[in-house]
C-alpha cells in the first residue's frame, strides 16, 4: 500500500517542480490590456514557493471570509440599466462589474455565470459547485483562491482586465495547496482545490488541459481511499464524515470527465486509475440511475471512453493498428451495446433549462464520437461493416446522400442529428466540444458545415470560454487540410486529422 505522506509529497512536489506561469505577486488594480501588456513582465518567474513545514495535527491558515449572501450580492447589480450584447451573456455584460469590489464581484460572477458552465443543472440546489463546494470556500483559502481563479479566467473573455486578478488567485491557491498538503489540509478540501487549478489553467492557457494537476488529483483520490481503510468507526458515522464522502465523490465524478476528455487530447503517458478494487469503485462510482453534473446519464459510458483514448495512444506510438485490432472490436462493440439506465427517464429538475431528453442525445452524441474516433484511429475496423441505415433527418435537410465509401462521414452526420436536435436553450450543449468537434471534421457539405459553425457560435455563446475558439480553430484547419487534398477522406489520423493538428501546433484542447 502507498505511504499516504509520500503521495501527499509526491503531489506538492509536483507542483513546485513545474514553476508554473501563475508565479509571480501582483497588484490587482494593474489594468491588463492584452495588445499592449508585455506578458513576459507581467508573468516572469520571481516567486520563490514557501519551503514545506513540517506536518502538525492543525490544518494551517483557515480563511474565513465576510462574503455578502447571495441575495444581497446579486442586488446590487440587478437592477443595473444594460444594452444586450449579443455574444456576451448575462451578467456578463453588466457595465458595473468592474467597479465591484473584488470578493463581492467573484461572488456574483461565481452563482450567476460560472456555475452554469460546471453543470448540466444549475438550480440552487442541484450544481455541486454552489451547494457542496463553495461554503467549504469560506473557511479554506486554498479553495476560495482557487475558485476566485476560475471565476475571473472565465469572466476575462468579456473583461479582460479580470484576468490579471484570476492570476493573483492562481498563484495564491498554488502557494497555499502546497502549505496545506504539508499540514493536514482536509482530503475533500486539496481535492477540490486541485481540480480549481485543473479548470484554471485550461480555461486560461485554453491549449492546456491542466494536466498536472489531474494527475495530482489522482494521488490525492488515491491516497483518499488508502486512508479510509484506517478511519476509526466513530468517525464513519460522523455526520460531517457523510458531507465529506458527499463532496469527495462530486470530486471524484468531475475528475473522471476532465482527466477522460482531457485524455483525447494528451500524449501523457498513462499512468493508472486511482481506484484498484471493485469495492472502491462502488464506493465512489453513483448508481447509474442519476444525472452526474458533467457525465449526465454517461457515468459508466466515460471509463470505455478512456480505454478508447488508451488504445489511441498505444496506436500512435507503435505504428501498427493491426497489433491492437481485438482490443478495438472489444471497445466498439462495448461502446455499440452501452445503454443509458431506463429510470433516467423519470429524473426530475428544478431548473427549467435541463431535459432528460437532451441529456440521453448527449450521451449517445459522446458513444457515436468516440466509436468514430476508434475507426479513426484503428483503420483496420473500418473493414467491420457498419451497420446501415436510412438518411438521417439533417442529411435530408441539406440535400446529401452520403456515399457508402464514406462510413466515417455516416457516424459523422448520426452525431450531428443527435446534437441538433438539442435546443440551444438546453444546459446539455455545455459539454458539447468533443462531439461537435468529432463530427464537424468529417462533413464536407458547405450546407452542412453552415449548420456546424452555428452550434459552434451558440457553444461560444453560451460557455464564454477559449477553448471552444481553440477547437473550433482546429476544426477550421481540418477543413483547409482536406480541401488542399481534393476531399481525400481517408487521412484519417494523417495530416488531416484534428489529433495530428493539434499535436503539430502543441496544443492539448480541453474539449470539455
Amino acid at each position: 500500500m502507498p505511504d499516504p505522506v509520500a503521495t501527499t509529497a509526491t503531489y506538492s512536489s509536483l507542483i513546485i517542480s513545474q514553476q508554473p506561469l501563475y508565479s509571480t505577486p501582483m497588484a490587482l488594480n494593474v489594468m491588463y490590456d492584452q495588445d499592449n501588456t508585455d506578458e513576459d513582465e507581467l508573468f516572469g518567474n520571481t516567486f520563490t514557493y514557501p519551503e514545506p513545514v513540517a506536518s502538525s495535527n492543525e490544518y494551517f491558515r483557515p480563511r474565513v471570509m465576510m462574503t455578502p449572501s447571495i441575495p444581497a450580492a446579486t442586488e446590487i447589480i440587478a437592477n443595473a440599466p444594460i444594452e444586450p450584447e449579443e455574444d456576451i451573456p448575462y451578467p456578463l455584460q453588466l457595465p458595473r462589474l468592474p467597479s465591484l469590489d473584488p470578493d463581492t464581484r467573484t461572488l456574483v460572477l461565481f452563482h450567476t455565470s460560472m456555475c452554469g458552465v460546471m453543470s448540466i443543472k444549475d438550480s440552487p440546489w442541484e450544481n455541486p459547485w454552489r451547494s457542496l463546494l463553495w461554503p467549504l470556500a469560506n473557511e479554506h483559502s486554498a479553495l476560495f483562491h482557487g475558485i476566485a481563479a476560475m471565476t475571473n479566467f472565465h469572466a476575462a473573455k468579456a473583461h479582460p482586465s479580470f484576468r490579471i486578478e484570476a492570476v493573483e488567485h492562481m498563484r495564491q491557491a498554488i502557494q497555499d495547496l502546497v502549505i496545506g498538503l504539508n499540514n493536514n489540509m482536509p482530503p475533500d478540501v486539496a481535492l477540490a482545490a486541485t481540480m480549481t487549478l485543473a479548470f484554471s489553467e485550461a480555461w486560461d492557457q485554453h491549449t492546456s488541459t491542466g494536466i498536472k494537476h489531474l494527475k495530482g488529483a489522482k494521488i490525492l483520490i488515491r491516497e483518499y481511499m488508502n486512508n479510509r481503510r484506517l478511519r476509526p468507526q466513530n468517525q464513519i458515522a460522523d455526520p460531517n464524515y457523510e458531507k465529506e464522502i458527499s463532496r469527495v465523490k462530486m470530486l471524484y465524478h468531475s475528475w473522471m470527465y476532465t482527466d477522460v476528455i482531457a485524455s483525447l487530447t494528451s500524449d501523457q503517458e498513462d499512468d493508472g486509475w486511482p481506484i484498484e478494487t471493485e469495492e472502491e469503485e462502488a464506493f465512489l462510482r453513483s448508481t447509474g440511475d442519476e444525472i452526474d453534473p458533467l457525465m449526465g446519464c454517461g457515468q459508466f459510458l466515460f471509463p470505455t471512453i478512456r480505454k478508447v483514448a488508451i488504445l489511441v495512444r498505444k496506436v500512435r506510438l507503435s505504428g501498427d493498428d493491426k497489433a491492437y485490432i481485438l482490443e478495438a472490436i472489444k471497445l466498439k462493440s462495448d461502446l455499440e451495446n452501452w445503454e443509458p439506465s431506463p429510470s433516467i427517464q423519470y429524473v426530475v429538475s428544478e431548473d427549467p433549462s435541463f431535459d432528460v431528453s437532451s441529456c440521453i442525445a448527449t450521451a449517445e452524441a459522446y458513444k457515436y464520437a468516440s466509436i468514430l474516433y476508434l475507426y479513426q484511429c484503428v483503420p483496420s475496423l473500418i473493414h467491420h461493416v457498419l451497420p446501415n441505415r436510412p438518411p438521417s433527418v439533417i442529411e435530408r435537410n441539406a440535400g446529401v446522400l452520403l456515399l457508402e465509401e464514406k462510413p466515417l462521414g455516416k457516424l459523422a452526420m448520426k452525431i450531428l442529428e443527435l446534437l441538433v436536435s438539442i435546443p440551444y436553450s438546453s444546459r446539455s450543449i455545455v459539454v458539447h466540444i468533443f462531439p461537435l468537434l468529432s463530427a464537424a471534421c468529417e462533413v464536407d457539405s458547405d450546407s452542412i458545415r453552415a449548420v456546424v459553425r452555428e452550434r459552434w457560435t451558440q457553444l461560444e455563446r453560451r460557455l464564454q470560454l477559449g477553448n471552444v475558439d481553440r477547437a473550433l480553430d482546429v476544426v477550421l484547419e481540418v477543413w483547409r487540410r482536406k480541401k488542399v487534398h481534393n476531399g481525400n477522406w481517408k487521412c484519417k489520423v494523417g495530416f488531416c486529422h484534428w489529433s495530428t493538428v493539434m499535436r503539430e501546433w502543441n496544443w492539448e484542447v480541453l474539449l470539455g
